[in-house]
């Protein structure tokens, strides 16, 4: 589960940076918050899967 859980806040956060957005930009278009998302990226809990989708999206 941490492999899984690294591997995708390593993509969620390579994905916000190429797209050049900063952690509230991406919450604020996610639906989320800023939390959420840094939690996510560095790896210090797995997401709900609603929330990979608002990601996603």
């Amino acid at each position: 589960m941490d492999d899984l859980l690294t591997q995708m806040g390593d993509r969620i956060y390579s994905h916000r940076k190429q797209l050049r957005l900063n952690h509230e930009q991406l919450a604020e278009r996610a639906n989320l918050t800023p939390q959420t998302i840094s939690s996510a990226e560095l790896w210090q809990k797995a997401l709900q899967p609603e929330n990979i989708i608002k990601i996603l999206k």
